[in-house]
Parts: C-alpha cells; sequence; structure tokens
C-alpha cells in the first residue's frame, strides 16, 4: 500500500468525520492519523479541521479525491537516517558540494558528517529541508537573526527551530499524551501558531 498519493473517496456516509476518513485511512495504508496530511481541491490545498468536524463541512464527499501525504516527524526520523540522508546529498551533487563550499575536501567533509559527535549547520539543514519537504524557519538567539531554509518550495510544513550557537533545539507544542505526542511540525496554513514571517 503507498503511504501517499491520491485517492478518490467512496462509500462515505454524510455524517463522516475527519478522524473516521483518517481511520480508514490508517486501515488502507498503514498511516496512523497523526501521521497523516491530507489535502483536496486543485491546487491542493491543506485540509484543516478537528478530528470531528464533518467531511462535508470541509467540502469532502464520496467522489472527491484527496492527497494523502505522510508527516514526517522528527521523533520518527532516526539520526543515523539522517546522516546518510546528509552525506548522500553532498556526495551526488559535487558541482554544488565542492570543497570552496563546504571548507574542506569532500571526503574529510563527509567523514566529519558521519561522525555521530557531528550534526553540522546551515548545509545540513538545507540538505534536510529539501528532502524532507519542510520549511525549517531558524530562530538564532545569539546574534538575533532567522534565517528559512526551504521558504519558496510550496512545502506545506513548517518546523522551528532555537539555535543558540552551539546547538540547535526543536520548539514544540506540548502533546496531551506526554512528551512523545509533542508536535514540532505545523500546517504552513496554520496561522495562529506559525505566523508567516
Amino acid at each position: 500500500n503507498s503511504s501517499q498519493g491520491s485517492i478518490k473517496l467512496s462509500g462515505l456516509a454524510p455524517d463522516t468525520t475527519l478522524l473516521q476518513l483518517k481511520q480508514r485511512l490508517l486501515q488502507e495504508t498503514g498511516l496512523t492519523p497523526d501521521n497523516q496530511t491530507l489535502l483536496s481541491g486543485y491546487p491542493p490545498k491543506l485540509i484543516v479541521g478537528d478530528n470531528s468536524e464533518l467531511l462535508t463541512k470541509l467540502g469532502i464527499t464520496s467522489g472527491s479525491v484527496v492527497t494523502l501525504k505522510e508527516e514526517v516527524t522528527l521523533a520518527s526520523t532516526k539520526p543515523s537516517t539522517a546522516t546518510f540522508v546528509r552525506k548522500d546529498k553532498i556526495l551526488s551533487d559535487p558541482s554544488v558540494y565542492n570543497p570552496t563550499f563546504l571548507g574542506r575536501a569532500v571526503d574529510e567533509y563527509c567523514a566529519w558528517i558521519m561522525d555521530d559527535k557531528s550534526w553540522g549547520g546551515e548545509i545540513e539543514l538545507s540538505i534536510l529541508s529539501a528532502h524532507f519537504g519542510v520549511e525549517m524557519l531558524v530562530f538564532d538567539v545569539v546574534s538575533m537573526s532567522r534565517l528559512c531554509y526551504g521558504e519558496d518550495q510550496g512545502f506545506t510544513q513548517r518546523l522551528f527551530l532555537l539555535y543558540d550557537g552551539i546547538h540547535y533545539d526543536a520548539i514544540a507544542e506540548t502533546g496531551h499524551r506526554g512528551p512523545h505526542s509533542d508536535k514540532t511540525l505545523f500546517s504552513i496554513n496554520d496561522f495562529v501558531k506559525v505566523g508567516r514571517p
């Protein structure tokens, strides 16, 4: 089963809720409701609503086509995965990731980034932003500046990071079910929480 793509809905009762649709999609794709991002219309727009909201109020009925995307969470990405993503991107694009750009020989840089004690910085954030399709907004609390990665890429989710000159820390909305349910990705269209700078 594909965890992403367009799905034509059928057999929806008029009183079907958003949560019921997400549970149905869980059965079909294996993606839990918390990891589902749904879009509808053309061009596709994020479906924003409370899980108890009726689909009909969101303009979704039988015959509607929705786009399902897997919501990437920091908790679902193992650090080793992110390490290989960064290294592979650097090796795959030598015209961009050359010794001048990296500040050292490419093989030396890749060995450094593969070290568990190394994380990197702006280069790696831009790579991860593009790989995961997530806009990353970094607030540098030392220089009181901000940098945004993936800003003009049409991504549907945004991640906030604080940078203290040494470490990057994700800003999270506290979950109701404990720390494992903290939310670090927000819809670009959720202006209450996200607010476009």
